[in-house]
């Protein structure tokens, strides 16, 4: 069993083709039974008037120039703790994709700041 926000496709073909690379299964059903290991944190509510802000995915491949990497890299580079202290908010624990669509809504919300890492806390180790 893994939760919504957390689960990847990680294999296309396989009988186990869903998985939670971070966080690992919240459970298991064993011989019938449901045997939770933890439970999904349910995030705050957002009132989203607008899903319009500009929010991009980077993918890097073998073979790619790196010219989209170094454009994005030239306006946010560094390594986590440089990102942190610039006042980034991270959610490693999501996707790009549905990192991408929680940032929008926050957008949409017209969070900001604190705001917006409050509304990403759940998803933040750090």
């Amino acid at each position: 069993m893994h939760g919504a926000m957390t689960v990847r496709k990680v294999d296309s073909t396989g009988p186990a083709a869903f998985g939670s690379p971070v966080t690992g299964p919240l459970g298991r059903v064993v011989e019938g039974r449901l045997w939770l290991q933890a439970r999904p944190v349910r995030p705050v509510a957002l009132s989203v008037t607008q899903l319009a802000g500009r929010v991009d995915v980077i993918t890097a491949t073998l073979g790619d120039d790196g010219a989209l990497l170094r454009d994005s890299a030239a306006k946010a580079e560094g390594a986590e703790r440089d990102l942190r202290a610039s006042g980034a908010v991270c959610a490693p624990f999501l996707s790009p994709v549905a990192a991408r669509i929680v940032l929008l809504a926050c957008l949409g919300a017209g969070l900001q700041g604190a705001e917006m890492a409050a509304a990403l806390g759940p998803w933040d180790a750090g």
